[in-house]
C-alpha cells in the first residue's frame, strides 16, 4: 500500500464460464475511503485469453475520440484496409481525421478480443445507410454483431451475439434545439417536456433523443421510420414506459427492451436490445479502452431502464 491509501492484488485466473477476461496480471485496485464497491476497475496489462460473450450478452466499450499523438494514428492507420485508409486522408479537418481513424481501429481491436482474427484481418462492408458492419462471411462464422456510435469526444461499441443492437450517444454539454424536439418528437413527449426547468428539458431532450436513435439503429433503418412513432415516457425516477404507433411488426417497439447510462465526461447513452425474454439485464459489462492498448473494466448499472 501506498501513501494514497490504495491496496493492489496481483491475481493470476484461468478462464471462466461468465465471460470475463482471464489475464496473466491482473491489478485490482480498491481504495479504502470513498470509493463504492460498484466502482471498483480492473486494470488489464497482459490479456492471454480471448473474452467470452455469451448468446444474447451485450457487452460494452468506450474510448476517447481525441487526444492521440500522429504516432499513435499511424499505427492505427496500419491496422486498416486501403479503402479506410484512403477515407481518412480524405477529411479536411484533424478532428473529424482522427475520430474516423480511432473508430475504425477500436472496433477491429474490440472484434479480435473475442476471436483469433488480429485486427487487421477483419473485413467491412456498409449496410443500406452507409454503417459499418461485418462481412456476411464472418459475421456467420463469428456470430458477433456491433453497433457504434459516437460524440465529439467519446466513441461507444456495444457488441453482441443477438441478431441485432442499437446504441447511441450524446454530450450533455450541447444544446437542445427545441425545434427539433417539436418536429421529431410526439406531442405527449413534447408536453412532458413544456412542464420541466430548462436544464430538466435539455438533459430530457438527450434522452428521448438517444433512445429513439438507439431504436432506429436496432431495426436497421434510417429516419425512414418517424420519430415520433415510438413515445417514451418516464413515469418515475427509474422505469421507461414506450409504446409505438408502428403498424410493422418487426418495427414494434414491444419487442425491445431500453436502457439509460451515464457515461463521463457528462455523456449520456442509450442502449436498444432485443426482449428474448422476460429477462431484463441491468448489469453490463464495460471497458474503457485505447484502441491495440490497455483496458479498464467495470460492471455499470443503467439509471433508467424499460419495464
Amino acid at each position: 500500500m501506498g501513501d494514497n491509501g490504495s491496496s493492489a492484488i496481483s491475481i493470476q485466473s484461468p478462464p471462466t464460464a461468465t465471460g470475463r477476461l482471464a489475464c496473466q496480471n491482473v491489478t485490482l485496485l480498491t481504495r479504502r475511503k470513498r470509493r463504492p464497491r460498484s466502482k471498483k476497475i480492473i486494470s488489464i496489462r497482459t490479456p492471454a485469453f480471448r473474452l467470452l460473450l455469451c448468446p444474447g450478452e451485450t457487452q460494452l466499450w468506450a474510448t476517447p475520440a481525441t487526444g492521440y499523438s500522429e504516432g499513435q494514428l499511424q499505427a492505427f492507420l496500419a491496422e486498416m484496409d486501403f479503402s479506410e485508409r484512403t477515407r481518412a486522408d480524405g477529411f479536411r479537418f484533424q478532428r473529424d481525421r482522427m475520430r474516423y481513424i480511432v473508430t475504425r481501429c477500436a472496433i477491429r481491436s474490440v472484434l479480435s478480443r473475442y476471436t483469433d482474427h488480429p485486427p487487421a484481418a477483419w473485413s467491412f462492408m456498409a449496410d443500406a445507410f452507409g454503417r459499418p458492419c461485418l462481412v456476411k462471411n464472418e459475421s456467420a462464422i463469428t456470430g458477433l454483431t456491433f453497433n457504434i456510435t459516437h460524440t465529439s469526444l467519446m466513441i461507444v461499441i456495444a457488441l453482441s451475439r443477438s441478431d441485432t443492437v442499437g446504441v447511441d450517444a450524446e454530450s450533455r454539454e450541447r444544446s437542445a434545439p427545441s425545434e427539433v424536439a417539436e418536429r421529431f418528437f410526439a406531442a405527449s413527449e413534447n408536453n412532458a417536456l413544456s412542464q420541466l426547468t430548462f436544464e430538466q428539458a435539455a438533459f430530457r431532450f438527450f434522452e428521448l433523443w438517444t433512445l429513439k436513435e438507439a431504436y432506429l439503429k436496432a431495426i436497421g433503418v434510417g429516419l425512414s421510420v418517424e420519430l415520433n412513432s415510438i413515445v417514451f415516457d418516464f413515469p418515475n425516477s427509474y422505469a421507461i414506459d414506450y409504446s409505438s404507433t408502428s403498424l410493422d411488426s418487426c418495427r414494434d417497439a414491444r419487442q425491445w427492451t431500453f436502457s439509460l447510462f451515464h457515461l463521463e465526461p457528462r455523456h449520456i447513452f442509450a442502449l436498444c436490445l432485443p426482449a428474448i425474454s422476460e429477462f431484463r439485464p441491468l448489469a453490463f459489462s464495460l471497458r474503457i479502452f485505447a484502441p491495440l492498448g490497455d483496458e479498464k473494466h467495470r460492471i455499470i448499472s443503467p439509471y433508467r431502464w424499460s419495464r
